[in-house]
């Protein structure tokens, strides 16, 4: 048997899943959440944390109600937003929380 790099091997495991599965692509959903806040809603992104992926459901903690309200009002844009960072179909919803 060759010997095969773990990094290869890993990638190759990732590459070949579409859409999420397990803790490595929840990590990188979280990662690209946080740079689409930043990105495209940055007066939003000091009051917004991504804090978890799990099952489809991003969810977010607000510092304010207002923050939390401005929030949901953009949901919409920030599940398209999301949706061409990481594809079709891996968050499915948003999770508001204080």
């Amino acid at each position: 048997m060759a010997f095969v790099p773990l990094g290869s091997l890993l990638k190759k495991q990732i590459q070949a899943k579409p859409g999420v599965s397990g803790p490595v692509q929840a990590s990188r959903v979280v990662l690209r959440a946080c740079d689409v806040v930043t990105a495209k809603f940055p007066a939003l992104a000091p009051r917004l944390t991504v804090v978890s992926f799990r099952d489809g459901v991003l969810t977010v903690k607000a510092a304010s109600g207002a923050a939390a309200a401005e929030t949901r009002l953009r949901e919409t844009q920030l599940l398209a937003a999301l949706r061409d960072e990481v594809g079709p179909g891996v968050v499915r919803s948003l999770r508001v929380r204080l």
